[in-house]
């Protein structure tokens, strides 16, 4: 049963997903969409006002002539509602869809339990029938909503706007995408995004000079993931011109077959603790102190590798760091200097002992070998130790 409720979240929002980016990235979808969302609500605003009646009241006719005969004050916000989403709905700026969807989905609940109050009997009990005006109102509501939120999800503000506090793609990383987006306008690196189902953004270009960074931010709730990636994440690449070896930061347990050819070692303790594990290239012991320098460098990162999914490892070209959260990213992570200077330290450190790239070839296997990036499985004892 728990594994089930995940699993149709992740098959109807998929589907909502996929209907938006077809419906939506159609552009003469766009406008019929529009339309029928604008004079519908436009339609229940001039409807509930002054075209609702039911037996329940003789006589009366609109929400506003029940009003002025002792009806409740709350009934007015469904044409107040209304007629925000007609003004909202009509505004030519991007993004305008976030704060219609929320306007609408309170139209929706609004309109059933008013034309619910509307048609009570309070002298008889029960419920009186209303007329084609009250009840297309209400029925009109529920394959709107549905419009809706394939509009919204589809109509992306930028990250900078204030209508972005109302987009659901943004909703737990806005701050940390503006904060990602100031830094690399504060770098000169280049932007894009959001794009694909992930609606992710990726900043990249050169850090210090030398290396090149690119930091990619993603949003991953369903759509087939499996689920150790599902959840908000940014992921961050240093490049690096040597071979490196293969190693990894993190707090799962190692393998016993990668630590059996590995030096490895464990950083504080704790319930989960860090560990990291680097095989050296080409069966090469590094010397004790650089074991040491490079334990230090880790442990000094673990501000950025505190969660059980947060881990830096060996990526083509580089390094990649990887965090993901399940509920938010926070703010501070938009500032991408610290984290990039800390993986720099482990690139730098990895590259003393990197073998020249024109020594590096590939190697014959029989098929049943293990293969690791960059290097040959050492023989040599593993090393384990806590820093």
């Amino acid at each position: 049963m728990y594994g089930l409720i995940p699993l149709l979240t992740r098959i109807i929002m998929g589907r909502i997903e996929g209907a938006s980016n077809w419906m939506t990235h159609k552009v003469w979808w766009r406008f019929p969409i529009y339309f029928i969302i604008v004079a519908s609500a436009l339609w229940v605003a001039v409807a509930s006002a002054f075209l609702w009646k039911t037996g329940a009241h003789p006589g009366i006719v609109g929400l506003l002539d029940y009003l002025r005969h002792g009806g409740p004050l709350w009934l007015l916000g469904i044409p107040i509602v209304a007629l925000l989403i007609v003004l909202i709905g009509s505004l030519p700026v991007a993004g305008r869809y976030g704060p219609v969807f929320f306007l609408q989905a309170a139209l929706m609940f609004l309109t059933i339990f008013g034309a619910a109050n509307f048609q009570a009997n309070v002298r008889g009990g029960g419920h009186a029938a209303v007329n084609m005006a009250a009840a297309s109102s209400w029925l009109i509501t529920l394959p709107v909503t549905l419009l809706v939120v394939l509009t919204a999800l589809a109509d992306t503000p930028p990250v900078t706007s204030p209508l972005a506090l109302f987009n659901v793609s943004y909703i737990g990383r806005i701050r940390h995408l503006r904060g990602l987006l100031a830094s690399a306008q504060r770098f000169g690196w280049e932007v894009s995004g959001p794009e694909g189902s992930a609606h992710t953004y990726t900043v990249s270009g050169y850090y210090g000079g030398r290396r090149t960074v690119r930091v990619v931010s993603g949003l991953t709730m369903y759509y087939g993931a499996v689920a150790a990636d599902q959840g908000y994440w940014y992921k961050v690449t240093v490049t690096s011109p040597s071979p490196l070896p293969a190693f990894e930061i993190a707090h799962q347990r190692i393998a016993p077959y990668v630590a059996a050819h590995a030096m490895t070692g464990k950083l504080g303790g704790g319930l989960i603790p860090l560990r990291f594990y680097v095989i050296p290239p080409h069966g090469q012991q590094p010397r004790e102190e650089w074991v040491r320098r490079f334990a230090q460098q880790a442990v000094s990162g673990k501000a950025f590798v505190r969660h059980a999914r947060d881990s830096v490892q060996l990526t083509p070209g580089g390094i990649l760091y990887s965090s993901f959260r399940m509920t938010h990213l926070p703010a501070k992570s938009g500032e991408i200097a610290p984290l990039v200077d800390w993986l720099i330290g482990i690139v730098s450190l990895l590259e003393e002992i990197a073998p020249p790239a024109d020594e590096v070839a590939p190697q014959s296997s029989d098929g049943f070998a293990p293969k690791l990036s960059y290097g040959r499985i050492s023989d040599a004892d593993p090393t384990s130790q806590t820093w």
